[in-house]
């Protein structure tokens, strides 16, 4: 088994790789940000920016089309919270 199947195993998206959040405008939220806890608890979650494994500062910021690739473990359920 190739480590690409193993990590995509071990992450899945969090979030559509389609999401986009807009501001009551709807305009994107360029410069916002999203933060991750575990469901229920204030205990960050680091989420992952891509299959590799590489990690998003805990502050996941927000592209000029107000989106980012957010990639998390499946055996955990979330509260996701965006910032402007």
């Amino acid at each position: 088994m190739s480590s690409t199947t193993d990590n995509e195993q071990r992450f899945a998206y969090l979030l559509s790789p389609e999401f986009q959040i807009v501001n009551t405008a709807g305009k994107p939220l360029t410069g916002g940000w999203i933060e991750v806890y575990i469901h229920g608890t204030r205990v960050k979650y680091y989420c992952f920016s891509d299959f590799d494994g590489t990690l998003h500062p805990f502050q996941i910021p927000l592209d000029s089309l107000g989106s980012n690739i957010v990639l998390a473990s499946p055996t955990h359920a979330y509260d996701i919270y965006i910032y402007n």
